[in-house]
């Protein structure tokens, strides 16, 4: 998939959140006790937000260093794999 068609998040203008070379991973709602691995696409507090690097127990609102905002706000039932 190409980043270049998405929002871009927080991260610093114009920089894709992960490398182009990457595939994002869609995983549902972020859970407690779960370990994300970078690529994999969360959705949390109706925001999606993009492992940076393998995490747990690392709530995407609050690090910054483990996950990058995708979305403002996202409906889990329109979100899929491509």
């Amino acid at each position: 998939m190409d980043y270049q068609g998405l929002f871009i998040g927080e991260n610093g203008g114009n920089q894709p959140p992960v490398s182009l070379d990457g595939t994002m991973i869609y995983k549902n709602e972020w859970t407690i006790n779960n370990l994300y691995n970078k690529d994999e696409v969360v959705v949390y507090l109706e925001h999606q937000y993009i492992a940076l690097r393998s995490n747990i127990n690392k709530e995407p609102d609050t690090n910054p260093l483990d996950w990058d905002l995708l979305a403002y706000w996202c409906n889990n039932a329109t979100v899929s794999n491509y």
